[in-house]
């Protein structure tokens, strides 16, 4: 009885391992933009890197500054906003992937309360199995969407922007040196961003199949089910 308690809830446990790191991936940056100057008599280098977060775009801290070097570029904002800082695309972008992360937790969650309660009830595991499948869409979709969409975002929210940046490609770097000064951004995935959706992935696709025993009959599923 004990085994067959442990069998049943695998699959169910490894569904809200899941959705845990889908919520930490609503604490985590996505993405940054890092931009250093360097000049050849020495002086230097000044660093900001700019790092994004999910969020609505009128919350503070969404954007977040990181200066050094020389009191930074002189207006290190520290904590803001897309709203802001007027990044009204950038925001959208933003906001649409904290709706997928938030919803595919949400989802995982049900899937995992419906596992752990089946107790043999094929409906109730097929609804789990369903639910959970969902969930694994909505978390791969999520730093798709992101990536896909940012570039274009950030091209209508930056009009001038250069020919080689976050605009134009979701991650790169670049280097240009004009009167003896050298300038290095890089752009792409912060620490976090898109990793955690996918470890999310790779724990749900775990998951199942969720552990079925007929009442009074053999187990059905694979090799979570109860023994």
């Amino acid at each position: 009885m004990r085994r067959s308690t442990a069998g049943r809830l695998i699959g169910p446990i490894l569904l809200l391992v899941g959705a845990a790191l889908l919520i930490a991936a609503l604490v985590t940056p996505w993405y940054s933009y890092a931009v250093s100057i360097h000049e050849e008599s020495g002086g230097g280098p000044l660093n900001e890197t700019t790092v994004y977060f999910l969020g609505i775009s009128s919350m503070n801290g969404t954007i977040r500054h990181y200066c050094s070097g020389f009191g930074g570029f002189g207006a290190c904002t520290g904590q803001t906003s897309y709203s802001t800082e007027d990044l009204n695309n950038t925001g959208i972008v933003a906001e649409s992937a904290l709706f997928v992360v938030i919803g595919a937790s949400a989802i995982g969650v049900l899937a995992a309360a419906l596992g752990m309660t089946s107790r043999g009830d094929s409906r109730r595991v097929a609804a789990g199995l369903a639910l959970s499948v969902v969930s694994l869409a909505l978390g791969i979709v999520a730093p798709v969407l992101f990536a896909l969409t940012l570039p274009s975002a950030m091209a209508k929210d930056f009009p001038h922007h250069p020919a080689s940046g976050p605009s134009t490609s979701f991650f790169g770097s670049s280097s240009n040196t004009t009167f003896f000064t050298t300038v290095t951004i890089a752009w792409g995935p912060a620490l976090g961003s898109g990793f955690v959706p996918r470890a999310w992935a790779l724990v749900a696709l775990l998951a199942p199949p969720l552990p079925l025993r007929r009442p009074g009959g053999p187990r059905l599923g694979g090799r979570h089910a109860a023994l």
